[in-house]
């Protein structure tokens, strides 16, 4: 018994939430995954309303700095 959905089917039926992201999440994501190995952490808020256009990071510095970074499409903030 599997639970393993094709990821080529057109009907929506795979990944609804991932086919949903949008270019900005899609970049914030990345902008995590990227960063994550130099930083003590940073991750994308939960508390923060998050928006197509505008997302906030919460992030914690090796030297124990937090920064809340906001993320639109005309860059970081």
């Amino acid at each position: 018994m599997s639970n393993r959905r094709g990821s080529s089917s057109s009907n929506g039926s795979g990944c609804d939430a991932c086919a949903q992201l949008s270019l900005l999440e899609i970049e914030a994501i990345a902008a995590v995954k990227e960063i994550a190995a130099f930083v003590q952490s940073i991750c994308i808020s939960e508390v923060l309303s998050r928006t197509p256009d505008l997302i906030f990071l919460n992030l914690h510095t090796l030297e124990g700095d937090t920064y809340c970074i906001e993320l639109t499409q005309r860059g970081w903030r």
